[in-house]
């Protein structure tokens, strides 16, 4: 099975390189640099995937797109990450059913590890 994967991240750079990374393990992504345009993409794209950023630089959060994908999605594996610490993130997602947690910076092999889990 191939995965189709929604990246969201406010970060230009980082989500480029997200994308480029999660391509190049042979998956179909597709990315959002706000919420609202990762609410756009899931119900445009209906990821299998959505690998959320926690912080992303505006009103609405991580948080908000981990709701919205139980919402809407509730098959669609939602994978959080923050560069920040990780424990008020799971308090603050653990009702969303978020499948795991990326501590940024993480490596390919964990990104690929995880999504073998998922395939």
């Amino acid at each position: 099975m191939s995965l189709r994967v929604l990246i969201v991240d406010d970060d230009e750079l980082t989500l480029s390189l997200f994308l480029e990374l999660v391509s190049s393990l042979g998956y179909a992504s597709f990315g959002a640099s706000t919420a609202a345009a990762a609410f756009e993409q899931i119900d445009r794209q209906q990821p299998d995937v959505v690998l959320s950023d926690w912080d992303l630089g505006e009103q609405l959060s991580g948080v908000h797109v981990a709701e919205y994908v139980r919402r809407v999605s509730p098959a669609c594996h939602l994978i959080m990450m923050t560069g920040r610490d990780m424990e008020p993130l799971v308090r603050e997602t653990a009702s969303q059913g978020v499948y795991a947690y990326l501590k940024k910076p993480f490596s390919l092999v964990e990104l690929s590890e995880l999504f073998g889990q998922l395939t």
